[in-house]
């Protein structure tokens, strides 16, 4: 079966360890160490089938280091170079922030300001009296579904007005500024609004600012950009090439960029906003982008700025401000410490980039912050565990979480048994918080997530499952209630996405269904070559609406069923007969 080659390949590299990190070589000789951490870089992408990779290191004045490996082009032989460009995926909410502070100081917009106050795309049931802020858009509070799923990939280079619009057709996942929700959604909306402010395009707008730095090889559109890196997977018989198109939500992951341009941005940032003795932005805008946001209850340790996320990743009492980026086949990290100051961005062409470009990038800025600052990395502070429970009667029942439904178990066993999606499952308790491991045929024991570790919490009288990073919770997922399924019956059945004769789209849903099972409703999402789908539990939303309850990412969306079809992220299905 096709799903069991899947999982044995993502069992060969999740169970991949090493001996020895970069900073725990024992060497005082800068060379020898930094040949030393260029080999294991070598060793990591070759174990990981990375295809290509390219980082640069700086600090407030000068390139530290630059280093490039592997194939923007594996197939001609292609090395990749300073000039190859990758997509950065969300790394591109940082320079959507940067533009957004730039109308701040040219007084064109507040980050208070409500976003009816520009635009007219606002979901059915906006709140005029609980409005989204700018803010809110930036730090992922605005209660606005994850994506548009429908806008992820495109063959054509769509502008911003034509997907924001689709807006006015989709219900709020969660009230504003109730709790973070990760929204590639409320960043395109913002990314609309400079349009609207600036009068101009959101790429034109984007073009004069990366003009105006520097960056004279950074794009913005996919048909534009010059020395694009392929994109590769990997499967049971090697890494290929997998054509990807162009992200069109851009201010949230669709500029195409290479290490020569982003020295640039990170040593303006790192220098105060000042690029070749002029200033681009006000220390006060720098200082923002730093500082902790005010957030809410459930948010519970999140450490978030603008947009940067502040986890401590063991560097001390510094900033420590990093964003991460993936698309299908790019993933790419960056990590400032302003204060120092130095940065570093790592970016790679593979799927299984996910595994290594923050393993890199934290590893190559421990060697640079050692040696050139005397500053060695220790351990992460931790959690406190307030809130936190460990009572399996109360922990016990149903959740949705940000990967599928699951269901905790109320056995007696030293961890806490679940099910997830069609899999056995199990949390094991870990010195106060729990791992994550899956069981394949119910015997194989799987640890997917080899550095994430989990935390229950009941917070506002809700249960509540995060994940932990360091000092820093992100919220995946809460136990939800059911309602009566008997209202939602005519709803039950299989909607197929209407693909006309020879224009299959490289993106799209293939097929939803709505079942029930033991009185409740499970929402099923099946795309196109992927051996298993997405499960959510599902709850009537009105007489003709279906929502996916829960707080967390890709949770709260409503699902708008009408005369047989029935509308979710953008798409429209029609029932089967």
């Amino acid at each position: 079966m096709k799903w069991l080659s899947i999982l044995f390949s993502l069992f060969i590299l999740f169970c991949k360890t090493y001996s020895t990190k970069p900073t725990e070589y024992k060497t005082k000789d800068y060379n020898q160490a930094l040949e030393y951490l260029q080999g294991w870089i070598l060793k990591t992408m070759d174990d990981y089938k990375v295809v290509g990779l390219s980082l640069v290191v700086v600090d407030d004045k000068q390139v530290l280091w630059k280093f490039q490996a592997g194939y923007e082009n594996k197939e001609k032989k292609i090395p990749v170079r300073d000039n190859t460009n990758f997509n950065i995926g969300s790394v591109a909410k940082v320079i959507n922030a940067v533009a957004i502070l730039k109308l701040v100081e040219e007084k064109k917009l507040n980050l208070n300001d409500p976003i009816h106050k520009f635009v007219d795309d606002l979901p059915i049931d906006y709140d005029f009296n609980r409005p989204i802020t700018i803010k809110q858009l930036l730090t992922h509070h605005s209660g606005l579904p994850s994506d548009l799923m429908r806008f992820l990939w495109n063959e054509d280079y769509l502008e911003l007005e034509q997907i924001t619009k689709e807006i006015r057709n989709i219900y709020l996942a969660n009230p504003p500024g109730e709790v973070f929700s990760y929204s590639n959604l409320g960043v395109t909306l913002s990314g609309r609004i400079i349009e609207v402010l600036s009068g101009k395009k959101y790429s034109d707008y984007l073009q004069e600012m990366f003009r105006e730095l520097q960056m004279n090889q950074t794009f913005t559109n996919l048909f534009r950009a010059n020395n694009v890196s392929n994109g590769y997977e990997l499967d049971l018989f090697g890494t290929k090439n997998k054509n990807e198109p162009p992200i069109v939500m851009v201010p949230a992951g669709g500029i195409y960029t290479n290490s020569e341009d982003m020295a640039k941005f990170m040593q303006m940032i790192l220098n105060r906003g000042r690029i070749n003795d002029k200033t681009y932005l006000s220390q006060n805008s720098i200082n923002e982008m730093f500082r902790l946001q005010e957030l809410s209850p459930m948010d519970d340790q999140l450490k978030i700025g603008l947009p940067f996320f502040l986890n401590d990743l063991g560097f001390g009492k510094f900033i420590q401000a990093n964003h991460g980026g993936a698309t299908l086949t790019y993933h790419s990290m960056m990590i400032l410490l302003p204060e120092l100051p130095i940065g570093i961005l790592v970016m790679t062409n593979t799927t299984t980039g996910r595994f290594i470009s923050s393993q890199v990038a934290v590893e190559t800025l421990s060697f640079f912050t050692n040696h050139k600052f005397s500053i060695k990395r220790g351990r992460p502070s931790r959690i406190t565990l307030e809130n936190a429970i460990f009572n399996k009667k109360e922990i016990s029942g149903y959740y949705n979480t940000s990967f599928g439904m699951l269901q905790i178990l109320d056995e007696d066993s030293e961890s806490i048994k679940c099910s997830y999606l069609d899999f056995s499952c199990e949390f094991i308790p870990d010195n106060g918080l729990f791992r994550f491991r899956l069981r394949i045929l119910k015997f194989i024991p799987v640890e997917i997530m080899k550095d994430t570790d989990f935390v229950f919490k009941k917070i506002n009288d809700q249960i509540l499952l995060y994940s932990v990073m360091g000092n820093s919770t992100m919220l995946m997922g809460s136990k939800i209630s059911f309602s009566e399924v008997e209202q939602a019956k005519q709803m039950i059945g299989e909607y197929v996405y209407p693909v006309e004769k020879n224009q299959t789209p490289f993106f799209y849903i293939e097929k939803l269904t709505v079942e029930e099972k033991d009185h409740k409703l499970i929402l099923k999402i099946f795309y196109p070559n992927n051996p298993m789908p997405m499960m959510f539990y599902v709850i009537p939303f009105g007489k003709d609406k279906l929502k996916i309850p829960g707080l967390g990412r890709q949770l709260g969306d409503v699902l708008v069923f009408k005369n047989d079809e029935v509308y979710y992220s953008g798409f429209v299905f029609k029932k089967s007969k």
